[in-house]
Parts: C-alpha cells; sequence; structure tokens
C-alpha cells in the first residue's frame, strides 16, 4: 500500500533503506526519518474530508442544514473520487517522495479547503434551491472536466511518453483538469459566500 523510504543515521552514517518492511534494528545512537510519496499525503487529506465535514456538522448541530449536508455530499464524494483516481490513475507529478515535514506543511495548505464548510457550519448558511441546483450543476461539470483530463493525460503519457497532448481534452486548452478543478472550487466558494 503505502511505500516508505527509511533513512537510518548511525553516527553520521546514512544507510538507505527502501522499504519500511525491511528490518531494521533500533540502538539508541540512531535517529529515524521517514519520507513517502507526496500522493499519500494528499489522498489522506482528501479521504478525510468527508469526515471532517460531518465532525463539524456534530459540533453545530446543523443536522438539519440542508446546504451543510449537501457541501458534505459533494465535497465528501470528491474526496472519494479522488483516491480512486489516485490509485485507479495516478499523476506522476505526485509521485515524488518529500520528507514528512513537507508532507505536514501540505496538509496544511490543504486544509484551507476546509475554511468553506466551516463558514456554511458554523454561520448556519442556508441558500436557495436553485443555487444549491447550480452548485451541484457546477459539480459535475467540474467533476467531469478534471477527471476526464486526468485519464486521457495517464493513458495518453503511458501509450506516448514525453509526448505533448493535443487531442481530446486538449485540443483548446492543455489544463482542463484545472479548469474541472476551478468550477469545484467555485462551488465551494460561493456557497460560504452566499447568505
Amino acid at each position: 500500500m503505502f511505500q516508505y523510504k527509511v533513512y537510518i543515521l548511525i553516527l553520521g552514517n546514512l544507510a538507505n533503506k527502501t522499504n519500511f518492511r525491511s528490518y531494521v534494528s533500533f540502538h539508541s545512537n540512531c535517529a529515524i526519518l521517514f519520507s513517502m510519496k507526496q500522493k499519500y499525503f494528499i489522498d489522506s487529506h482528501k479521504a478525510l474530508t468527508g469526515l471532517v465535514v460531518l465532525l463539524m456538522i456534530a459540533i453545530y448541530n446543523q443536522w438539519t442544514n440542508t446546504t451543510a449536508w449537501l457541501y458534505l455530499a459533494l465535497h465528501g464524494t470528491y474526496g472519494i473520487l479522488w483516491v480512486l483516481k489516485s490509485n485507479i490513475f495516478p499523476d506522476k507529478s505526485w509521485e515524488q517522495e518529500i520528507s514528512w515535514g513537507y508532507g505536514l506543511v501540505n496538509l496544511v495548505a490543504l486544509s484551507l479547503y476546509w475554511i468553506s464548510p466551516w463558514l456554511i457550519i458554523s454561520q448556519s448558511v442556508h441558500v436557495p434551491a436553485w443555487y444549491l441546483g447550480m452548485c451541484v450543476s457546477l459539480y459535475i461539470f467540474g467533476i467531469f472536466f478534471h477527471f476526464t483530463t486526468d485519464m486521457q493525460k495517464y493513458i495518453a503519457l503511458k501509450l506516448q511518453p514525453a509526448h505533448l497532448i493535443t487531442t481530446g481534452m486538449a485540443t483548446h486548452c492543455r489544463n482542463m483538469n484545472y479548469f474541472g478543478e476551478l468550477f469545484l472550487l467555485h462551488y465551494a466558494t460561493q456557497n460560504s459566500m452566499l447568505n
């Protein structure tokens, strides 16, 4: 599942073990430093989003807030879909090894996405039905553009590595996946700002 690199610092000598399951003898003069692929920090955050939003609903007792539940459904589903996407057609840019310190910085930065649900839930925001419908539409279009483009990129680069993709979703724009993410960000931020 997770691929770790374990670095053992023994009196200034650096020994590199490529798999966490490798036998490591522990001594009082050893310091263990871990590194992990960036995708695991991102995937962990995305997977936790639904639980965090549900916890916010519980803390603020917003069990009857339709806007909060819709946000949970959309953003929680997005987190699960992201983890599935990451395992089915992963993005190579997230495969690099990073330190735990940098990984924690990633987690803190990604946690800024939880400001929108916090605003919705803590301020008991209730938006009109037409606006909720618009948010669902933005979400669906965002998921389509984001995931379709990422899948095309994964398959195209697998078939022709280091090749510029100029067909399909990349015919008119090279970054349709980011365009899709902008749709997703828009539904989240606008949903929390309308009150």
